[in-house]
């Protein structure tokens, strides 16, 4: 039995882009993605690069995503009528769930903002 090729391994964990749901390739390989910008992050005691500001997309996606926050990049996939947006809204509600609602929108000042009610 040989040892598994990158190719074989991205198949075997269907490693997918999580904005387009496209797999994970060689010739398609994933990028870190920061869900909330780390140059929309005001504070300098933040974990930008922590797990949970953490996902994996494709390049194609994390450039388009730019800078924007997952609220902003809904918008702009909204506005162009993008099959994306299905999927980003996915990852918006499942950030929700788990309460993590400062990954979504940046901090616009607002002491309150971002954080979730106990």
């Amino acid at each position: 039995m040989h040892a598994p090729t990158t190719p074989e391994l991205l198949k075997a964990i269907g490693f997918l882009c999580c904005y387009c749901h496209t797999p994970m390739t060689c010739e398609l390989p994933p990028t870190r993605e920061h869900l909330l910008p780390k140059s929309r992050i005001q504070s300098p005691l933040s974990h930008a690069d922590s797990g949970r500001n953490i996902s994996f997309a494709c390049a194609p996606c994390n450039q388009e995503k730019a800078d924007r926050t997952l609220i902003e990049f809904l918008e702009y996939l909204i506005e162009r009528s993008d099959h994306r947006a299905a999927n980003v809204a996915g990852v918006i509600r499942s950030y929700a769930k788990r309460k993590l609602f400062h990954l979504c929108a940046a901090d616009d000042g607002d002491p309150q903002a971002g954080e979730a009610s106990p």
